[in-house]
This record gives structure tokens, sequence and C-alpha cells, in this order.
């Protein structure tokens, strides 16, 4: 983790305010006592969690990579950052959702926002901005932006959903682990709690996983599995309970659920998000089919709440209809249609099997420069083992009472399995909703189903192997995948070090090696042989303690290794000075308080962003990023819409001011799918209305048509204003 070289007081303090905190917990565990340590951690854990939010929004803490703009325009890129490196490969982030979000403020919070491209832009359905509207109930993690502001409401942001991925995650599994026991006396069935230790270990895989937090803040991808877990779990409390009132309390909250999952509108995530959910509820349903019993009241309550779910969705979309069917007729990216696999509609291509199977060697990518990072991160899923664990499971099942999660679970982790690797045929795609998915999104579902078949694989074991033989052959398996994560180390990351192949290659080999441990029901003890003498049961009682111990210090270990390479991946970042205090945007925002506002433009290089930033701090700018295609402006430009196609997209726009008039198709170009540059002239900029432009050139050159430009400020981090007249 790079640090800042010379912190400021605050920013040293919080530091050691962090390390004291980590450093208390591992002394915790060696001093107090591993169990009791967790028991306390265990039972206090949504306590904790509040505390932790409520705690992280008051230090002003957040995981922006907002201090790229710093390293933009000319500053200390490392500014009030307490650990971790901002990610300029994170642009959707710093450049778009967190500076729309703040944009709001100017905005009142309200439904559509004209600072963007100067036109009504829809906030709850474009980029996922907080407004003041009853249509937040769906979207709890924007209530910060609106109770405390946006400083503080993106501290919110950033911690709350970590601390509410993790714990549900948490609690799902443990609803996941637990297993049945029948009582050899009455011959009745019990159901045992969840496994504390695998249920953490899970929850740490998905919160830490270099898919999460490379994605972390963009497309919604923290409250999409936040929902699905957390409606399983309500769900089971639904149909466990007999009581109308709580049945209704769950309703609701399963409803808020689905309202959040429906609205975060990426279908490439959603879909195999859905085929999770859809094992999830099957699984439900048939374990509580004989005993959940609906009475009239239940059904009363269930059919109104939903008409009232119903009504409200229904409110939302119509409200912004015309954004919606803009986003689904756009050229990009709403008109794809991917059958899987390498398919040319497919971005990105097919999964290898090598990149399914060596999963943790993308633990290095928070160390490494991939400017593609984000697109080889996954979950460590384990796979093949929870898929092969399951058919033994099945084949080996001596009371053949088949398990209807792992079995659905299989069935749906082929199917996504097919999609992502070799593909299917386009009508089956379709039928499937798989086509509105891409091949390398839909391994988010493959990766979720083959944790869940890992860990009922563990708890619903109902078969024996040599323990000896099999923890051997658990060597060379753990062997085997940490070569596969070697070999796809090499490929993904540019020239890693040793030590980092070493690390991530002994955490790969302890993390295989402990799961097959865990399948085969291999404990502390298994290898001593029962005998009477006292002698050697001392030593086996020494030994036993010993391993425990062993293994605690392990997994403990590993989870800490985990949960750092993800923690590294976002940097941990004091307040938004790098958005606000800016010269050139103090520059900006003094002519616009002075009573004379106007038009803005950004120019020249990365102008496409640049003018997001300005956005951010309340100035109307008309080449801030369009989600959908600002009419206004390209009929200006475009009359007949003869280059509808190129601008009817998601794009940055990036602006070139010249000196001459350009023939229309080389003024409005393509560079990549969602970039567009715009080359204009003076006097096709004062048709659109422009009054101050901020540019990294000497604009004085550009006079064209009568129209001539003034520089109002001094040149700050290579950019200065000019007013256009």
């Amino acid at each position: 983790m790079k640090i800042e070289e010379h912190p400021s007081r605050q920013v040293l303090l919080i530091r050691l305010m962090l390390i004291f905190v980590g450093m208390l917990l591992v002394s915790s565990w060696i001093f107090v006592g591993w169990n009791r340590v967790n028991e306390w951690l265990h039972r206090r854990r949504w306590w904790i969690g509040s505390f932790i939010i409520v705690a992280v929004t008051l230090l002003n803490l957040n995981g922006s990579s907002l201090n790229i703009w710093n390293a933009f325009l000319s500053k200390d890129q490392q500014q009030d950052t307490i650990f971790g490196v901002p990610r300029v490969m994170r642009s959707d982030e710093y450049a778009v959702n967190t500076l729309f979000a703040f944009s709001q403020q100017y905005n009142d919070y309200g439904w559509f926002n004209y600072f963007i491209g100067n036109r009504a832009t829809d906030m709850y359905i474009v980029k996922d901005a907080p407004i003041f509207s009853f249509a937040e109930i769906f979207r709890p993690f924007h209530w910060g932006y609106l109770l405390f502001g946006p400083e503080r409401g993106l501290a919110f942001y950033w911690s709350s959903r970590l601390v509410v991925l993790f714990l549900v995650s948490y609690e799902f599994f443990m609803l996941v682990t637990q297993s049945s026991r029948v009582d050899s006396a009455n011959q009745q069935a019990h159901l045992l709690p969840g496994k504390r230790g695998i249920s953490v270990l899970c929850a740490i895989l998905i919160s830490f996983s270099p898919l999460v937090q490379w994605w972390f803040a963009v497309n919604n991808l923290v409250e999409m599995i936040i929902d699905v877990f957390a409606a399983t779990l309500l769900f089971h409390l639904y149909l466990s309970t007999h009581k109308s009132l709580l049945r209704g309390v769950y309703t609701i909250c399963i409803l808020l659920c689905a309202g959040s999952f429906i609205w975060t509108l990426y279908p490439a995530w959603q879909i195999p998000m859905g085929y999770v959910l859809i094992a999830l509820i099957i699984w439900q349903l048939s374990e509580h089919w004989k005993t959940a019993q609906l009475s009239v009241l239940d059904w009363i309550v269930l059919v109104l709440l939903c008409i009232i779910f119903s009504a409200a969705i229904g409110y939302i979309a119509y409200h912004s209809r015309d954004t919606i069917n803009a986003l689904l007729n756009t050229s990009y990216p709403g008109d794809r249609r991917c059958p899987g696999g390498d398919d040319v509609n497919c971005s990105g291509g097919s999964v290898s099997l090598l990149t399914l199977f060596g999963t943790s060697s993308n633990l290095g990518l928070a160390f490494a420069t991939r400017g593609d990072a984000p697109e080889l991160g996954y979950i460590i899923d384990f796979e093949p083992l929870g898929f092969m664990l399951a058919m033994a499971n099945m084949i080996f099942n001596r009371k053949k009472h088949f398990d209807v999660l792992s079995l659905v679970s299989m069935f749906l982790a082929t199917v996504l399995f097919v999609y992502s690797t070799v593909g299917l045929p386009l009508a089956l795609a379709n039928g499937l909703g798989l086509s509105l998915s891409i091949s390398k999104r839909a391994t988010l579902g493959l990766e979720l189903l083959n944790l869940i078949l890992l860990v009922r694989a563990i708890t619903s074991k109902e078969w024996e192997v040599n323990k000896v033989l099999a923890s051997t052959v658990s060597v060379g398996v753990a062997g085997l995948f940490t070569w596969l994560a070697v070999i796809q180390m090499h490929m993904i990351l540019e020239n890693p070090s040793q030590v980092m192949i070493i690390i991530i290659g002994l955490l790969t080999f302890v993390m295989y090696l402990g799961a097959c441990w865990m399948c085969i029901g291999f404990s502390a003890g298994d290898s001593a042989a029962s005998t009477s003498s006292a002698i050697v049961g001392s030593v086996h009682k020494w030994y036993s303690v010993s391993a425990a111990r062993l293994y605690e210090s392990l997994a403990s270990a590993t989870a800490l290794c985990l949960v750092f390479a993800g923690a590294c991946v976002n940097p941990i970042q004091v307040g938004s000075a790098a958005i606000t205090e800016q010269p050139i945007i103090v520059a900006a925002r003094s002519i616009e308080d002075s009573g004379n506002p106007g038009l803005w433009i950004t120019e020249g290089n990365k102008s496409g962003v640049l003018s997001n930033l300005l956005v951010a701090n309340g100035l109307t700018t008309i080449n801030a990023l369009q989600v959908t295609p600002n009419q206004a402006l390209w009929e200006t430009l475009d009359p007949t819409g003869k280059l509808r196609s190129r601008y009817n997209r998601y794009a940055f726009i990036e602006f070139e001011i010249t000196d001459r008039e350009l023939p229309l198709n080389e003024q409005i170009r393509v560079l990549h799918p969602d970039v567009l540059r715009l080359r204009l002239n003076a006097s096709q900029i004062v048709r659109l209305g422009v009054t101050y432009l901020v540019s990294d050139k000497d604009l004085s050159r550009f006079s064209y048509g009568g129209h001539v430009f003034s520089q109002l400020s001094v040149r700050e981090g290579g950019y200065a204003v000019w007013h256009l007249s």
C-alpha cells in the first residue's frame, strides 16, 4: 500500500488508529483466546457493524479514487490518503457516479438534473444518484447524502455497503450451512446451527473479492448480492413463522429488496444473479413446503402489499419512461444480444477453463498496473471442487435423500458454465434471458453457485473415505490448483515479482488444502490412533491441541490475507477536497457565483471527464457524459440525423476546438464504443449557447467568424477559464 510521505496530522492519527484496531484484533486472538473473541464478535456482529458505519461516516472516510483528479490537475495524488492508491481505470466511479452524486446538492436532489448536458437528465435511472423522493426507499445507501450532505454521504455510501454486504453474506451462509441431525431415541430430526467459520470465510471471499472490490461503486454489484442474499434470509423467516404480523413485516422487507434489485438496471449481472435467486427460492420452498401454511389474512396482506409495490414500481417506470426507452434503443449498449462464448457480440470474449479454475491468481491485481484489472477480477469459488463433491454426495448418498439446493445449483451452474465458455444458440440464450448478459459477467452467478455447492457439500456429506489417503490426495489437488494459479498469474499480471508469486501460491495452496480437508471431514485428532496408554494418550491430546491451534492460525492468517488483498484495491481516503477544492474549479465557481452564470464546455486533453467535474460543482456543462443521447445538442449539429448511429450511445464527449469549418463527418467521431470526439469552431460553439470554456490550450488563436476568446483566470493545473464572445 502506497502512503503519503508527509501526511497531515489528521491523516496520521487516522492511520495510526486503523493500525491499532487491526493489532488489537490479532492480539485478542492470541491473548484472550480464539474461541472467546470469535464468540464475542458473533454475538455483537450487527452492533459492531453499526459502530463501524457511524465511525467511518464521522471520520469522513471513503474508498473513492477521487484523488485521480489531483493527478490530472498536477497536484499530489496521495493527498489526504490514509492507505492505498487511487485507481485511474475506475473512471466510472470517480469521473461519473461520485461526481453526479455531488452535483445533486446544487440541484436540491431533484429527480431531473439540468447541469448534465444542459437538458433534463434522469438521476434515478441514469447513474444511481441520490434524489429526494419516495423512490429512494429502494436505495437506502443513498440516505447518507440526503441526511449528511455529499462528503459524509459518500463516506456512509462506501462504509454501509461494505459492512452490510459482509454481514448479510455471513448470515446467508450461516443459513446455507445448517444441517439436520436425527435423534436416535425418538427418530426426530433436529436442525443444527450453521458453521460460523465457513460462513465468515465465505463472507470474506465475496466482500473482499477482486470482482466486488474492483466494481464496488459501479453498476450496483454490491446491491444485487445484498438483495438476493437478504431476500433469501427474509423468505426463510417468512416461511418459518406462522404469525401474520411478522409475515407482513418480512413481506415488506422482501419487496424492498426486490425493488432495489429491479432498479439496479444492469442486466449483464442481474440475469446471472437471477439464476442464483431461482435456486434459492426453490430450495426454501422445498424446505418449508409441508409446514408453511398461509392463512386467509396472510394472503390478503400479501396481495395488498404486492399491489402497493407494483404501483410504486409502475410510478417510477412511468416517471422515467422516456429515459428507459432511450436506454433500450441506444446503439451502445442498448441493442446488445450476446449468445455467450466468444461470439462477436460478446465484448471480452469467452471465459477459459484456466480462468475459472485459477481465480485465486487475481488476488495480485491490487498490486499490478493492468489497465483492464477490473475485467480480470473474479470471486474465488474453488471451482470445480463444489460441483464434484455435490456429485459425490448424490452418487454415494446412503439415505437416498437428495439435497434440492445442490441439485438445482448444479443444473443452473452448468447452464452458466456452458454459456460463459462455449456459448449457446442465440434463440436459446434469448429464451433463458442470458443474451442480455455477456460471457464474463455471467460468471458472477456461476461463482456464487459454486460457493454454495461447496459449503453444502461440506455440511451434508454422507459418505466416508480413508482419511489418510484422502488427505494425501488433498495435498495433490491443492498443488494442482496452485500450479494453475501461478500459470494464470503470469498471463494476467505484468511481470509479477517472485515474492508475489510465492505469497499468492502459498495462499492458494493453504486455501485449497483447507477446503479439501473440510470436505473429507479431516480434523486435528483423526490421524492419531486411539489407545489406552496414558503416555500415548497425553501425546495424542498434545497433538490435537497443537494441530487445532495451527489450523486456527492458518485460518486467521488466510482470512487476513484475503481481506488485505481486497482492501488494497481501493484507497482509504479522507474527505473530497480533490473534487471541490481544485483551483480551476474555484475559479470557475467564482465566475458563476459573481452573478455571471453561463453554459460551460471543457476542451482539450481529458475534456470528456473534466466536464463531469464541472457538473459536480454545479456548473451546467454541455459535453458532460451522456448516458442517453443529448437530442438538443445533436439536432443542432446534425439536423437530418445522418450520423445518428454514432452519437446514439452512452458516451464520454471529448471536445476539440478548431479554427475552420469541418465536414459533418469529421465533426463527430467515435473513438471508442463509449467515447465520442466533437470538433467545432467558435461560431458553432456560440450556436450551442456556450459562454465559458475550460481548456489547456491558448484559445486566443482560435477566434472564428467574428467570435473571440478572452482568458478569465490564470492557468491552474494546466487549465484556464475562457470567455467566448
